[in-house]
């Protein structure tokens, strides 16, 4: 006898665990499958949310609205999980060239950064970084650990009857219906089945039409002993606390080698 959901989301990553949180939310009966690797870009991702970023300094797109989003949404997972994995936290812009205080100061004055929390003129250890132009500080921002996040979901999935592990074939498995769609090895029925793969060497038969640009990242992990410094910090990279002196540094970019093995480059 075979199961029906509504949905079938293929690919428990960051896309396809927060897409099954709202859809739950929503009433929708939701199974999530996944085939779960132990390298994927969600994973590894340090889960930063920046509201101003890259060498312009533009301001996160409807920053304040998702923003706002963003904390309704993990406070209410965690407590429902009863597990902590997001932190709100100060980050710290660092001024990398001479130009960089100007586009600041002239997008400040034009107000762009309006609603935004931030502190010109920071503290800033220059025993550890360099800071001969200053910078500023970011106050709405956080990071996600992004593992505790996948792992505390797909353990509330499983309680709730709603995820499954299995590697679909989807030339094979996938045989669509007049009623949606019947995924075989898991002899599970739905009205809609949502791919939420990421990054797959092997492109999707049912999207052959859609080219894809991916790009590698590499993050290295590293120990720093004496360096006390708690919030994120910015400048060309970023460089983001784990505790105990333990840092995240990236990220790399590669368009070209798309393969799991680290690179002398990162």
């Amino acid at each position: 006898m075979s199961a029906h959901f509504d949905f079938i989301l293929l690919g428990q990553g960051l896309a396809g665990t927060t897409l099954a949180w709202y859809l739950k939310w929503l009433g929708a009966t939701v199974l999530v499958v996944d085939r779960e690797a132990e390298v994927t870009s969600s994973k590894i991702a340090a889960g930063l949310i920046t509201p101003i970023t890259g060498q312009k300094l533009n301001r996160t797109w409807r920053q304040a609205e998702l923003w706002a989003e963003a904390l309704s949404f993990y406070e209410r997972i965690q407590a429902e999980t009863g597990v902590h994995f997001f932190r709100q936290t100060p980050m710290l812009r660092l001024f990398a060239n001479d130009l960089e205080p100007v586009v600041f100061q002239r997008r400040l004055a034009a107000k762009e950064f309006d609603g935004c929390s931030l502190l010109q003129s920071p503290v800033i250890n220059d025993e550890w970084f360099l800071a001969e132009r200053s910078g500023f500080e970011m106050h709405d921002a956080g990071q996600l650990d992004v593992r505790q996040y996948l792992a505390a979901s797909r353990q509330q999935f499983q309680r709730d009857g709603g995820y499954r592990a299995c590697d679909i074939d989807l030339s094979r498995d996938l045989l669509p219906t007049p009623e949606g769609v019947f995924v075989e090895p898991l002899a599970a029925h739905a009205s809609k089945l949502i791919f939420c793969q990421g990054f797959d060497p092997i492109p999707n038969p049912w999207f052959h039409q859609v080219h894809l640009k991916p790009a590698k990242g590499e993050i290295l992990t590293l120990r720093i002993p004496g360096l006390d410094e708690t919030r994120v910090v910015h400048r060309g990279v970023w460089l983001a606390p784990l505790g105990n002196h333990l840092f995240k540094a990236g990220a790399t970019y590669d368009w070209h080698r798309l393969d799991q093995h680290p690179t002398d480059k990162g």
